[in-house]
């Protein structure tokens, strides 16, 4: 056999099994939606795809089945009723010297802004940062504020409970969290009278609510104490109400009544008709956290007969 003749069979031999390996890695056609279908997933897995690809693939594969929030909707309430809502509590007092006391307090924090003595301290403060080590800069800093800058909390409190924002920020947060909506339906209210309720922890210590706290069962075991400010007028009469709007164990769209206090001359609460005892909060295991709502009624003719309207409270906790 020449040297040619055995050169071209070793050739035909090696051409022969490469394709016989190329013929046994031949990855077959898929289909027009790959991994979309049982039979694919099942007689080729992941022949071709990357780590990441069939992590998405098993994750995100039945996200695309799933209704968007608009077809949720829909099908929840077909025929939304579009009615605006209405505000039912009393009307923002007009104040007749509300823009001159703007103006006033306008000119007094330019005023702060622009005074000598605390612009030359910082300054100072700030360059001896760069000249001494951060400790003992921090040290300057926190001994001159005690000292030179004393704030008035309790006047900055009262202040920020007597303007604007704080009853406009209290409406958002109880429209945020669905209050107004499954209290009053339709109706809302901006709150005007500040409560300070607060439940007894210790001797000395209590245990606040602010706008949205989180309390467990046991720090509501007992009846809190509830303040407010008013006029003292003589004709002047409140109702107070502690419901649990997620506290039903029926129905969804119920509430339980755990106190109530109607008839309240001023704010001598205990002065005031008790028409429900104190009853704490006792969710359920696994219910997660209600939504427990304090409720102040400010009467307009006067004391209310409840007899009349609602019958025996005491047994009838249950809101429908």
């Amino acid at each position: 056999m020449s040297i040619i003749a055995r050169k071209n069979l070793l050739k035909l031999a090696w051409n022969i099994q490469l394709k016989s390996v190329r013929h046994h890695r031949v990855i077959p056609m898929p289909d027009p939606m790959p991994y979309t279908t049982a039979i694919w997933r099942k007689r080729y897995p992941y022949r071709h795809k990357t780590q990441f690809e069939v992590t998405h693939d098993e994750v995100y594969t039945k996200d695309m089945e799933l209704k968007t929030l608009e077809e949720r909707r829909q099908e929840f309430d077909p025929q939304p009723i579009r009615v605006d809502k209405v505000n039912i509590g009393f009307l923002s007092p007009m104040n007749p010297v509300s823009t001159s006391e703007s103006h006033k307090r306008f000119e007094h924090y330019a005023n702060q802004r622009n005074r000598a003595d605390l612009k030359n301290y910082i300054t100072m403060v700030l360059v001896g940062v760069t000249e001494r080590n951060i400790l003992q800069s921090l040290l300057l800093i926190f001994s001159f504020f005690p000292t030179k800058v004393r704030l008035p909390i309790d006047e900055v409190h009262d202040d920020w409970l007597s303007s604007r924002s704080f009853s406009e920020n209290l409406r958002m947060i109880a429209d945020h969290y669905g209050l107004f909506d499954d209290l009053f339906k339709r109706g809302y209210f901006i709150p005007r009278i500040p409560l300070n309720v607060n439940y007894p922890y210790d001797n000395d210590q209590v245990t606040p609510i602010y706008s949205g706290n989180r309390l467990y069962a046991k720090d509501a075991s007992e009846k809190p104490q509830v303040e407010w400010k008013s006029t003292n007028e003589s004709n002047e009469y409140y109702t107070l109400i502690f419901t649990n709007l997620d506290g039903h164990l029926k129905e969804d769209n119920a509430e339980v009544l755990h106190w109530f206090v109607g008839n309240i001359p001023g704010n001598q609460i205990d002065k005031g008709e008790t028409l429900c005892t104190y009853l704490p909060p006792f969710p359920p295991n696994g219910s997660g956290w209600h939504r427990c709502v304090f409720l102040l009624y400010k009467h307009q003719n006067g004391p209310i007969n409840f007899s009349e309207l609602y019958g025996p409270l005491p047994e009838n906790r249950y809101l429908y």
